[in-house]
């Protein structure tokens, strides 16, 4: 299997348990309050690892205060040799809402360390750690991004990009997204990408397996390097696109998995992680359906298998649940 490296952001979470999410000018009381560890680059890490043991590390930054992250993160197979320590900069914090009687989350990310990378760091470790078929696994939680993707491609990495949390003006400021391989999207980020790179809005509108489809389809004829577009659509499941070559465009769609959910947070990292795993195992410049059907399963199903428990980064499920959940459920693991 070819190496995985999570290029990404550290956090230390600081959840409220509340009735429902604050509202502008309110002031609430939290029925609860834990510390947990975090961050959307950690959290693919973990799910990459408890999918992919033992090809993933993970490069970041973080401050003196987030050095119990990494000791978790290693615990559950990442490898961390790759983070630098800044004796400045505090470790990046996300301070979460957790509705109760919604399930739903809202996050203010302070970044601290992860946005003090630089891409001479970054450079160094690309071409160190670069091997034909790596795949390099980003969000948009860091500093240096769009020159660690363009450096990245240069050397020949394969980059899986989530541009979470997605900016309105990520395609105007010159955002390299033509370089990436492969997008993995929830539907608010699929909306507004879809806005910027192609005038269209679903603002507002429930994306459906067809609107996923024609998203995809555009943005391959936008963004030359592309071969994989997932998209996911909540408790609808998720989509799959993906391309050979020019003008062949193949989509494949899986269901939720319903379960009883506790806390969202994480689960679209969780999902990132798994499918990723998936898919690179039987990549080679491109796939067949049955293995996008796979990676989708293996996805979805730890998605909502980490619902199921608070937190984010300690909810992500081991592979030998997903497996079982996956049979129980009638679907090939």
């Amino acid at each position: 299997m070819p190496k995985i490296l999570c290029y990404g952001s550290i956090n230390i979470d600081d959840i409220f348990q509340v009735n429902d999410i604050v509202k502008p000018g309110e002031t609430i009381s939290s029925s609860n309050y834990i510390v947990l560890p975090g961050g959307k680059g950690a959290n693919q890490s973990v799910a990459l690892a408890k999918n992919a043991r033992p090809q993933v590390s993970h490069a970041g930054k973080i401050g003196q205060d987030g050095r119990w992250v990494l000791d978790e993160m290693e615990r559950d197979g990442v490898d961390t040799s790759l983070v630098y320590i800044d004796p400045v900069q505090h470790t990046g914090r996300a301070i979460i809402q957790v509705s109760e009687s919604t399930k739903d989350n809202a996050i203010v990310l302070s970044a601290g360390a992860n946005k003090a990378i630089t891409l001479a760091e970054a450079e160094r470790i690309l071409k160190e750690r670069y091997e034909k078929g790596s795949w390099l696994v980003l969000q948009n939680e860091i500093s240096s991004l769009p020159e660690i993707i363009t450096t990245a491609h240069s050397i020949g990495w394969n980059i899986a990009f989530n541009p979470a949390p997605c900016p309105k003006d990520l395609v105007s400021s010159g955002f390299p997204l033509n370089l990436c391989t492969l997008l993995t999207l929830n539907e608010s980020e699929a909306s507004s990408l879809s806005n910027q790179l192609l005038g269209s809005t679903y603002v507002d509108k429930k994306i459906t397996v067809a609107d996923a489809e024609s998203i995809s389809k555009r943005f391959f004829g936008s963004l030359g390097n592309l071969r994989v577009v997932v998209i996911t659509l909540g408790l609808n499941g998720a989509v799959a696109s993906f391309t050979l070559q020019p003008g062949e465009v193949k989509t494949v769609f899986q269901p939720a998995l319903k379960v009883k959910s506790v806390d969202t947070t994480g689960a679209g990292d969780t999902f990132t992680g798994y499918f990723i795993t998936e898919l690179v195992k039987s990549y080679d410049g491109g796939v067949t359906e049955e293995v996008m059907q796979r990676a989708l399963i293996y996805g979805v199903v730890a998605a909502a298998i980490s619902t199921q428990s608070p937190g984010a980064m300690r909810s992500i499920p081991e592979r030998d649940v997903v497996i079982e959940q996956i049979r129980d459920a009638g679907w090939t693991a």
